[in-house]
């Protein structure tokens, strides 16, 4: 995702465009705002630049399963996602022809 950032100071600064995943359901708990990537951009004052902002969908792979942690492979939770950056928001929504896109993980026991 892309957004315009502008210096209106008048001295060179740096700034820090963040991009933010907010899903209205989920069976895991998590943040209700999730950093999924962010830029950083050094302006001169009264430069303007556009940003691009990398949000991989790795980014929204959770774990399902107990507290335990019985599941065996990460996954995208069916649902409606929103990603922001600055002013721009954009939705979509993942169902089943999202194909996991996370390996399996080994745990530890913890006994």
């Amino acid at each position: 995702m892309s957004e315009t950032v502008t210096n209106a100071g008048d001295r060179a600064g740096i700034d820090v465009v963040e991009a933010y995943n907010t899903q209205s359901y989920g069976s895991v708990i998590h943040l209700d705002e999730r950093l999924m990537g962010y830029e950083r951009v050094v302006l001169d004052s009264g430069e303007r630049e556009r940003v691009t902002v990398d949000a991989p969908l790795e980014t929204l792979l959770v774990l399902p399963g107990d507290m335990d942690g019985d599941a065996e492979e990460l996954t995208i939770e069916d649902g409606r996602y929103a990603v922001t950056v600055g002013d721009l928001t954009e939705t979509f929504t993942a169902g089943p022809a999202v194909t996991p896109i996370g390996r399996p993980r080994s745990r530890r026991s913890s006994s």
